[in-house]
């Protein structure tokens, strides 16, 4: 399943019930952390950024980011990681995708 949140947060919940949540703009680790102007004058405007933040969850909550990350890459935190190129967030999208407990 797809969804977006706040018009800037997108996710996507997997079979096994994991969830990605990754979003860009103001208040997010992430290079357009603090833009020069109120993103949410205009919702239809565009937004990019060179890096995104990246968050997982269940139905119980948020899960440790770092089981996630591929291997050289740290979090923020241990409920989200900050600065993600797309080529880790493909990594992490496969490795919750395919996350057995």
């Amino acid at each position: 399943m797809f969804r977006i949140s706040y018009n800037f947060c997108t996710q996507m919940t997997f079979e096994n019930g994991l969830t990605v949540s990754f979003a860009i703009g103001e208040g997010n680790y992430c290079s357009n952390k603090n833009p020069n102007e109120n993103p949410y004058i205009n919702m239809k405007k565009e937004r990019e950024s060179n890096n995104c933040e990246v968050i997982v969850f269940d139905s119980n909550g948020d899960l440790d980011i770092q089981q996630f990350l591929p291997e050289g890459v740290r979090g923020d935190g241990s409920k989200c990681a900050g600065w993600i190129t797309p080529d880790v967030l493909v990594k992490v999208m496969n490795n919750v995708a395919n996350w057995k407990e």
